[in-house]
């Protein structure tokens, strides 16, 4: 189907963008035509040929002049084309369909045209003058008529066939009527210009009623003849006849060609063929009205219908909106119930986590006292297992904390500068003596793109990595467990400085079927129920690692074939920091060049120690065994003494190594027998030896070695180790050493302030304390710590949370209102509360820090050394100007937690504001206003205490309390000079401090 056919009367072709949902309107040149109706039009045809057959042969058969029939007619043609044309019209405004203005124009056309040429006839309404001017002004008339119409049609076929867009509602109607009385008054102009025509440039028509034999005549009647005929042709082939309206018009333009030709072959008027021609004409306009006005009733019954479905659509929706508001509020108040289910949950934990976490603390505290303490190795050994069951209970009861936390979506990310290869260190660190004890090779390679300093949660990636890399030494039985972690390629757009890692735990243990594996990440599962029977576990490890990594926007997953082993994944993106990280070669381009041998029979080792010696510039051979390693320098040593021609089994010139690196234990050949062979053989004199062990070097034979690696390996311990053998130890101290100080060493001495209500837990808190060293005294409240605290100078207070007639998160807050100390006493929270935002409540209410109970001694003792270091007087021979002026540990704390950009645009804004508070001072001086100064310099203190700057801060004050004493006889011009110098110096101090700008 054609453009212009498809958008007739409104049809896709012609439809304007409309809203979802809205249907296009339904007119009668856009409905299909049935075969009801095509069976109406071919019997209208059959009349029509039998009236135009009938009036052929009888054509010039005179009748008469009739009366009345005319009127008749011309009231029928009158009253059927301008009903037509409205109908059209109305079309028109449903659909915009530009083309109907030509139908609408025509109908009106020629039903005043068949009124004016009727009126004209003579014996009809005019006098009977056959030859006179009014009679050959009627056949003018009809010619004008039968040329106008079918020329209107045509241009309705080619306004269809270029499809114009519709015309504009708002348009519609004023266009309608103005092409209908466009009609009317082309009509009443074709009368005036053919009277005005008649004897002066028209022949005449007739001559007594007989058409005039004149050849202009008949030309114009041929023309008129072909335009009739064409007409219908035309239409056909552009419209298909596809519709009601189309029909229609076809009707119309076939019995108007009819009514020509009959014309035309009577050669006179009132013949027979006249007078059939007329009828032709009126039976073909009232059939084309009754069929146009049969189907308008038809559409409008349906749209009736459409109503009717559309009002019972309306109900069925008024009764569904009423079900989903009853639904959202059934669902709005479910919302409510979860909530406070969920929060009495949380309450639930918190309580339960309190509760359980204090006896277990007496149990655990407890069993590291008893093992602090003479024992038999039996009791010892009960003791142990005391502690190793206390510690499992309290992994489980962590676990299940966590994925309470996760589900209530209560775990916030940190975002925190960290090293990832130290991190990755560190978890082997931890899980290595696991490894060892089950006879495991654990090792950790992290790739040059995925070295150095991240933005991101390390607690979280340490704790998914602890659980990989602890699930992989306890399902593994013999072999190695080893960790990989390099830079993923761009993939999904991702902000700028942000880049995805994936970090891959391998190992040889039991496997895991494929069919199973899917279940691993759900809680509660393992890959078959013997598994907990056998290994142990809650099953929450994986799924809480599952949705931390998840959280973190990343995704983890696992590859395994059973007997074979597994192969766990997960991907994270992280931002890089800005901070550099260290150099991968702190040894220079001392070790660049030479050659190393790498031996050991665990592959992953070898890949591990390869990557680390070839990042320091060495040359590196391998070799699986100690075997092939005594093979290996054989051949080099026969081809440095030209008695072998060939090379090594891998095509390389054999060449003696400078630094051998020997796992321990390996099958055959282990590690001490081929350093001793080595030691053995003049021509390896010079060779270095290094002995990977997750032991100490084996009694008796610790001469073989130039220095030891512990495993699992470690890159800064590798350096070392390497340094040592090599002679480099100055270098290294030298190339590794960071621009930071060394923290400070204190002795364990100090006056700290117990406050804990549990009888167990003061016990093991005051215990632990006294055998490191400090001085202990007890609380058993938080009202008793506050009249302790304003009785006795304390250097640091360990405050319970929860406690009877005052809780420590009330006391912290008394205490730091009569503790005046720059900087103030250290207040560690001791908690049993794990629940999630309990730590940044503890902050804001003036804490410093938090230990978990139940406690772990080594952390314990830590914690409390590190706050009472990090707040005593640092012993230093010659403090200089900057020390003095400055308590950098104010600023320190943050510089540790935001990005460095921001840091330093945070410094230059406090340093330009103080100048700016200091300038005031002065300004407020000259102005002689006592009480405004007085506020500048308390402005001026609170701002110089909150960076460090005590010295500044002091003296503002001092200056603050002459002001408010006038009569005290204070020198307050000497005391604002000495401010005013002492306020440049400081910011100057903090300037050069953080910011590294000379004064």
């Amino acid at each position: 189907m054609t453009g212009a056919v498809q958008g007739a009367g409104g049809g896709q072709g012609l439809s304007s963008p409309r809203p979802p949902g809205l249907a296009q309107a339904t007119t009668l040149f856009a409905v299909p035509t049935t075969p009801s109706q095509h069976a109406a039009a071919f019997l209208v045809g059959l009349a029509m040929l039998a009236l135009f057959l009938i009036g052929a042969m009888g054509a010039k058969t005179p009748v008469g002049n009739i009366p009345g029939l005319l009127p008749a007619y011309a009231v029928i043609i009158l009253v059927t084309d301008l009903l037509t044309s409205f109908l059209i019209a109305s079309q028109f405004l449903l659909s915009g369909n530009r083309a109907l203005l030509w139908l609408v124009g025509g109908y009106a056309y020629s039903g005043i045209m068949a009124v004016l040429q009727v009126a004209a006839l003579p014996g009809a309404f005019a006098p009977l003058d056959p030859d006179g001017p009014l009679s050959q002004s009627a056949l003018w008339l009809y010619t004008a008529w039968h040329m106008a119409f079918p020329l209107a049609v045509l241009g309705f076929a080619r306004r269809q066939r270029q499809a114009p867009p519709p015309v504009a509602a708002d348009a519609r109607k004023t266009l309608a009527l103005g092409v209908g009385g466009g009609a009317v008054l082309a009509a009443g102009l074709t009368l005036v210009v053919v009277l005005f025509s008649i004897d002066r440039w028209l022949p005449r028509v007739t001559l007594v009623n007989t058409y005039n034999n004149d050849v202009v005549v008949k030309v114009i009647y041929v023309a008129m003849l072909l335009i009739n005929f064409c007409t219908p042709a035309i239409l056909v082939s552009v419209t298909k006849v596809r519709t009601v309206g189309h029909l229609g018009l076809l009707i119309s333009t076939v019995a108007l060609a009819m009514d020509t030709l009959l014309n035309g072959l009577g050669l006179a008027r009132f013949t027979l063929g006249w007078f059939l021609a007329r009828a032709d004409g009126a039976i073909a306009s009232s059939v084309v009205l009754l069929l146009l006005l049969a189907e308008m009733v038809s559409l409008y019954r349906r749209v009736h219908l459409m109503n009717g479905q559309l009002n019972a659509q309306r109900e069925r929706l008024l009764a569904l909106t009423g079900d989903l508001d009853r639904a959202r509020r059934t669902a709005e108040e479910a919302r409510l119930v979860a909530e406070r289910a969920n929060a009495a949950k949380s309450d639930f934990l918190a309580n339960m986590s309190h509760e359980i976490r204090t006896p277990m603390n007496g149990v655990t505290g407890m069993a590291q006292i008893l093992l602090d303490t003479p024992l038999t190795t039996q009791q010892r050994g009960y003791a142990e297992i005391i502690r190793d069951n206390a510690d499992a209970l309290l992994g489980v009861i962590n676990d299940i904390l966590d994925i309470s936390k996760l589900e209530a979506g209560k775990v916030t990310l940190e975002r925190l500068q960290f090293n990832l290869d130290e991190l990755v260190d560190g978890v082997l660190a931890i899980l290595g003596p696991k490894a060892r004890d089950k006879g495991l090779e654990i090792g950790a390679l992290v790739h040059e793109g995925a070295i150095g300093m991240w933005w991101g949660d390390p607690t979280r990636i340490r704790q998914v990595l602890l659980n990989l890399v602890g699930n992989a030494i306890k399902f593994t039985a013999k072999g190695a467990v080893s960790v990989d972690v390099k830079l993923l390629g761009d993939g999904a757009a991702m902000p700028e400085q942000t880049r995805r890692l994936r970090v891959t735990v391998q190992d040889t243990g039991i496997g895991i079927d494929p069919a199973q594996a899917g279940k691993l990440f759900q809680m509660f599962e393992q890959a078959d129920s013997s598994i907990t029977r056998r290994f142990g576990g809650t099953g929450l490890g994986l799924a809480i690692s599952r949705q931390l990594v998840e959280l973190m926007g990343g995704s983890i997953g696992v590859e395994s074939t059973p007997g074979e082993g597994s192969t766990f994944w997960f991907d994270i993106p992280l931002e890089r920091a800005a901070a550099p990280s260290r150099a991968v070669q702190p040894l220079g381009d001392r070790l660049r060049g030479r050659r190393a041998l790498v031996v050991d029979d665990t592959p992953v080792n070898r890949l591990i120690l390869v990557h680390h010696l070839m990042t320091c510039g060495m040359a590196v051979d391998e070799a699986s065994g100690g075997i092939q390693a005594r093979n290996h320098l054989l051949r080099a040593m026969a081809a440095m003494d030209g008695a072998l021609e060939g090379a090594c089994a891998d095509g390389n010139q054999a060449t003696l190594p400078d630094v051998i690196l020997i796992d321990h234990h390996m099958p055959e050949l282990d590690g001490p027998g081929l350093a001793a062979w080595i030691r053995a053989e003049p021509r390896l004199a010079g060779v270095r030896l290094l002995l990977a062990s997750s032991l100490e070097a084996p009694a008796g034979r610790e001469s073989l070695f130039d220095a030891v690696v512990p495993k699992p390996i470690r890159r800064p311990q590798l350096l070392e180790a390497l340094a040592k053998a090599c002679g480099l130890r100055g270098e290294l101290a030298d190339t590794t050493a960071e621009p930071r100080a060394a923290p400070p060493t204190t002795a364990a001495t100090g006056r700290i302030l117990v406050v804990e209500d549990n009888i167990t837990n003061q016990t093991i808190a005051s215990v632990l304390l006294e055998k490191a060293g400090y001085q202990v005294q007890i609380a058993e409240d938080g009202a008793q710590a506050v009249r302790a605290c304003l009785q006795t100078r304390f250097d640091l207070v360990l405050m319970d949370v929860q406690m009877p007639v005052m809780d420590g998160i009330e006391a912290t807050r008394r205490i730091r209102a009569v503790d005046g100390r720059v900087p103030p006493m250290p207040i560690i929270a001791m908690t049993a509360n794990a629940m999630a935002g309990m730590k940044e409540e503890y902050l804001a209410a003036g804490m410093d820090d938090y230990v978990s109970k139940p406690f772990k001694s080594d952390r314990f003792l830590e914690t409390v050394g590190r706050w009472l270091a990090e707040r005593a007087p640092q012993a230093v021979a010659e403090p200089d100007e900057t020390t003095l002026l400055l308590e950098p540990r104010v600023l320190a704390r943050l510089e540790r937690t935001v990005p460095p950009a921001d840091f330093r645009a945070l410094v230059d804004g406090i340093v330009s504001r103080g100048r700016a508070r200091l300038d005031a001072v002065l300004d407020l001086t000259a102005a002689d206003a006592t009480e405004a100064l007085r506020e500048a310099t308390r402005d001026l203190a609170v701002m110089a205490d909150s960076c460090g700057l005590v010295q500044l801060a002091g003296r503002a004050r001092q200056l603050g309390d002459s002001l408010a004493h006038p009569d005290g006889g204070a020198d307050v011009a000497g005391q604002l000079r000495a401010l005013a110098d002492l306020g440049h110096r400081s910011w100057d101090a903090l300037r050069q401090r953080f910011l590294g700008v000379p004064v």
